[in-house]
C-alpha cells in the first residue's frame, strides 16, 4: 500500500505511468479518483453533521436542565 501511495503522490512517477497509457485510460482513472474523492468528502461532511447534531442535543439538554 505504501508503494501505491508513493506513486500516486509523486508527479514524476505519474508521468512515467501516463506515458504508457492511452488518454481514455487516464481519463477513466481520473473519473474513478474524482468519484472516490467526492465520496470521501460526503462521508466527512456527514460525520461532521452528525457530530454537530450531537453537540446541539447535548447543549439543548444542558440548557433545559438549567431552565
Amino acid at each position: 500500500m505504501t508503494d501505491v501511495l508513493k506513486v500516486l503522490t509523486n508527479i514524476r512517477s505519474l508521468r512515467v505511468i501516463a506515458r504508457d497509457l492511452a488518454l481514455e485510460q487516464l481519463e477513466s482513472i481520473l473519473e474513478k479518483i474524482q468519484l472516490v474523492v467526492a465520496e470521501k468528502k460526503e462521508e466527512l461532511l456527514k460525520a461532521q453533521q452528525e457530530e454537530n447534531d450531537r453537540q446541539e442535543r447535548k447543549i439543548g439538554r444542558a440548557f433545559s436542565r438549567n431552565a
